[in-house]
């Protein structure tokens, strides 16, 4: 009967000690975690604003260089589609505001501002700003908090089941289990198992813990896979931003950054021989006032098609700017 008893109390003091170990264990971790999805979700939208504002500047950059402000508003209007951006807003280098779009549900107290320096060849054109709510974070947190609050009550649930579950002629199958667990954590190798010594509830973790172990060893699988395959998209996105920097968007041929580097190239090598040309479109102005920038843009294509058309594949076609070509 003493050892009965001394048993029980023993149960009911690993009871309490496991209940205890996973409450704070579960606050802990709840408190850590709030704390880092909040501040991911404010660097993601931070960063995601930022790619979509890089992504806009040189297209805006080239507006202002001349003097397009309908070409702005046509660039920036598309961007309040997005349901956490509130207004963007291009101003002049002096401050002055040049062009705004503005949500309809703008929510003045809580936003987060992105602002990109409009420049070309280190010249300043003005500055992009973009602002948008809180709701995306709020959202995350939502989130978060019912995937807590879910995790907390399973926590809780397998503490309870394995504390009432757990007893004195389990101890020697469970410091098995410890020995492999620390062989494992020692030398990573999560390809050992441990052996199923019986067919009880112990044996039964025995499995879940074999179980576990696979599925790490399959998402440390899985983790080598996504990083090959983030690296390659790291890869093709670097190549798609040299060919955005060096390549104009409308005609597909070469832009003015490109034609500036390949001059420079061919003049600093001594006694190299070349010919440039200098072509601009007279009537141009006329075409887009009479029947559209829509026609303008068409015939700047079929004007970078023809004179494709016209050259070597040594020689060197580009689009400085508006309806001039070098």
């Amino acid at each position: 009967m003493k050892k009965l008893f001394a048993l029980n109390t023993m149960s009911k003091k690993l009871l309490f000690i496991l209940m205890s170990v996973a409450l704070v264990s579960t606050a802990t971790v709840t408190i850590v975690f709030s704390a880092y999805e909040i501040t991911s979700a404010k660097e993601e939208q931070i960063e995601s604003l930022g790619s979509l504002s890089k992504m806009l500047s040189p297209n805006i950059t080239t507006a202002l260089m001349f003097d397009d402000i309908d070409a702005v508003q046509e660039l920036i209007n598309p961007i309040l589609i997005r349901s956490d951006v509130i207004s963007i807003m291009v101003t002049s280098v002096t401050g002055e505001q040049l062009v705004i779009a503005q949500s309809k549900d703008e929510d003045m107290e809580q936003s987060i501002e992105v602002s990109t320096p409009l420049q070309l060849d280190m010249h300043d054109y003005g500055i992009l700003k973009i602002r948008a709510n809180n709701s995306y974070i709020q959202d995350r947190i939502t989130f978060y908090f019912k995937f807590i609050m879910i995790l907390m009550v399973f926590t809780f649930a397998i503490s309870l089941i394995l504390s009432l579950l757990l007893r004195r002629r389990f101890l020697n199958p469970i410091l098995y289990l410890a020995q492999t667990a620390n062989k494992i954590t020692t030398s990573h190798d999560y390809s050992l198992r441990a052996k199923q010594l019986s067919q009880d509830e112990v044996g039964q973790l025995t499995s879940c813990f074999n179980a576990m172990l696979y599925n790490i060893e399959q998402r440390e699988n899985s983790l080598e896979n996504q990083v090959r395959l983030r690296t390659n998209e790291l890869e093709n996105a670097n190549i798609q931003l040299q060919q955005y920097a060096y390549q104009d968007g409308l005609t597909d041929l070469p832009n003015r950054r490109y034609f500036y580097e390949k001059l420079q190239s061919l003049v600093s090598i001594k006694g190299m021989k070349f010919a440039l040309i200098f072509i601009d479109l007279d009537g141009f102005k006329e075409v887009n006032d009479s029947l559209g920038h829509d026609y303008g843009d068409l015939l700047l294509h079929q004007v970078a098609t023809r004179l494709q058309s016209c050259i070597t594949t040594k020689d060197t076609v580009a689009r400085l700017g508006g309806d001039e070509f070098t």
